[in-house]
C-alpha cells in the first residue's frame, strides 16, 4: 500500500473543472504536458497539509 498521508487521490482529466463550474485561487487545471510528467492538482486543504505554499512546488 502506497502512503498517501491520508488523502484521498482520484484521477480526472482535463474536462473536470469545466463539468465542475470549478474556479482555482492560484494555479491552474491540467494541459498537454501531464501527459509526459507525473502531475498533480491539489485542493486548498491537501495542498496546506502537505506544506506546499505556491503553484510548480514538487511533493
Amino acid at each position: 500500500m502506497a502512503e498517501s498521508n491520508a488523502l484521498t487521490v482520484p484521477a480526472a482529466d482535463a474536462h473536470l473543472p469545466r463539468t465542475l463550474e470549478a474556479s482555482f485561487s492560484r494555479g491552474g487545471w491540467l494541459d498537454r504536458a501531464p501527459g509526459r510528467y507525473p502531475t498533480t492538482v491539489l485542493g486548498e486543504r491537501a495542498a496546506s497539509r502537505l506544506g506546499v505554499t505556491a503553484p510548480g512546488e514538487r511533493i
